[in-house]
């Protein structure tokens, strides 16, 4: 019973908050199976005192959004629980049950780059292990964030300093993490003392700000990292003993990202599509003993001089290991690539796509869906879903084959940095021919810059103005269920 209905022994006008305030204590007793105030005594009391059932640990595993529309409609004064109608566009947004925690860093510097290292934790009583990550972050300003999160939530947040040391890159290699900086160096951290185990030049050249680190991708049947530089250089280098194996600068045109295919049965070669200028993308078959150049092949039929059409992301998934999806700079388009015939089989335009879960006074469609707002700046594969970050701050959810859109939201006030696959005893290349029963549910992790609250969108909440800039400037990473997207 809501406190004024007790306070004014129901002679106050029954409202629909009055309602607001029993679904409050109806999503508490689903979440902890047990009747608000069970056991106590004088609840209306309790009640008219502003004392509301206790969430015990157990019961905070659930998503945020859930957990903060139960306090919020058994808030104590009416005005400030939402509407009927405000709780039915909170419930059935993609976000309500799948955002599952949010942190801030800190800092407000950008980042760089980023990657999840999954920690590996010992099974209890023939349970599977839970869900646990690592995210390494670079940030302007020699630092890197490594945050630690669950299934469930955030739980850990430590900084590295990095004297002298801009990170560009950020690669995981077996149980070291390998950061690749400004001036052509790599620094081999260990992910479980943190210690820097061994510093290196790439380059045999002079190092410069040209031969700047801009990408690096493990490759595990040759035990073996590709490292591309910004001189054009591409050098394959020994995970164990980071002896150079090969160095080539190719067609001696630059390179903007990477993606590998698995090549033969032994699987001792793979098939590397680089993104580069003029829309085109360079395969080479790399193994230790050569990288070959085997073709180019284009997005546009004619590549006019001086205009900009780099190929800035490129993501494959291992489940059939013959497909790449590809993103066009400067543009809205995401392609999927058949790499059997070399063509493309379907793309999804992210200017036409508007986020669901917005209010009228949250979003002004005419003036922020343009094209300029819609250029993609993170791309992975999760199982069956293609992820897109955009640079107004949304996430697409897409089927992965007929690029079919799922959902459309936006949790970020500016750019989406990036977009994390976590996964549990599921690696990215699987050493059988068949992959690994997954032990527990995929999730992903998105950065980005300020923080969009999806209660917030519907219900405005009370707050200073600094915690408003705080929410304007940090950067934020939001960890997600990924799974179920087409329930929403």
């Amino acid at each position: 019973m809501a406190p004024e209905i007790i306070k004014y022994n129901g002679e106050e006008e029954y409202t629909e908050k009055v309602d607001c305030f029993s679904f409050g204590m109806f999503l508490y007793e689903l979440i902890t199976l047990h009747l608000p105030y069970q056991g106590q005594e004088q609840v209306k009391d309790l009640i008219l005192e502003g004392t509301r059932p206790q969430l015990q640990p157990q019961d905070t595993v659930y998503p945020t959004h859930i957990l903060d529309l139960t306090t919020l409609c058994w808030s104590q004064h009416p005005f400030e629980r939402p509407s009927a109608s405000q709780i039915v566009s909170i419930a059935t947004a993609p976000e309500f049950c799948h955002l599952q925690d949010v942190v801030s860093l800190e800092e407000q510097t950008t980042v760089t780059c980023a990657a999840a290292v999954e920690v590996q934790e010992e099974e209890e009583s023939g349970l599977p292990p839970a869900l646990l990550a690592e995210i390494w972050l670079g940030r302007h300003g020699n630092q890197v964030d490594i945050v630690t999160c669950n299934q469930q939530a955030w739980l850990d947040y430590k900084t590295l300093p990095l004297d002298g040391i801009s990170v560009s890159a950020v690669c995981v290699v077996e149980d070291t993490v390998w950061l690749g900086d400004s001036l052509g160096r790599v620094h081999v951290f260990c992910t479980k003392t943190y210690q820097m185990l061994q510093r290196f030049v790439v380059s045999m050249e002079s190092v410069a700000v040209e031969s700047s680190i801009r990408c690096m991708m493990y490759l595990p049947d040759l035990q073996a990292t590709l490292i591309v530089q910004n001189n054009h250089q591409v050098t394959l280098c020994d995970g164990v003993t980071r002896d150079v194996l090969l160095s080539s600068e190719l067609n001696n045109r630059p390179v903007y990202c990477i993606a590998a295919l698995r090549l033969g049965r032994k699987r001792l070669s793979y098939e590397m599509w680089m993104g580069q200028d003029k829309g085109s993308i360079l395969s080479v078959s790399v193994s230790k003993q050569e990288m070959k150049v085997l073709g180019i092949t284009a997005h546009l039929q004619e590549a006019a001089d001086g205009i900009q059409a780099d190929v800035q992301h490129l993501v494959t998934s291992y489940q059939d290991n013959q497909s790449i999806w590809s993103y066009v700079y400067p543009g809205c388009i995401v392609y999927h690539w058949d790499i059997r015939q070399l063509t493309i089989q379907n793309k999804i335009d992210c200017s036409k796509l508007a986020p669901v879960s917005e209010s009228i006074t949250s979003i002004s469609i005419e003036e922020h869906i343009c094209p300029g707002r819609c250029q993609v700046t993170a791309l992975t594969v999760l199982e069956q879903n293609l992820y897109i970050g955009t640079t107004w701050g949304c996430v697409i959810v897409a089927e992965k084959n007929s690029m079919r859109p799922i959902t459309v939201f936006r949790p970020y006030k500016e750019e989406v940095r990036s977009i994390l696959p976590v996964r549990v005893n599921d690696p990215e290349f699987p050493t059988n021919d068949s992959p690994p029963k997954r032990k527990t549910p995929p999730a992903i992790v998105t950065v980005g810059k300020g923080y969009r609250d999806l209660i917030g969108r519907y219900a405005p909440k009370s707050g200073t103005s600094d915690d408003a800039e705080t929410s304007e400037k940090n950067v934020f990473l939001l960890t997600w269920q990924a799974s179920h997207w087409s329930s929403h």
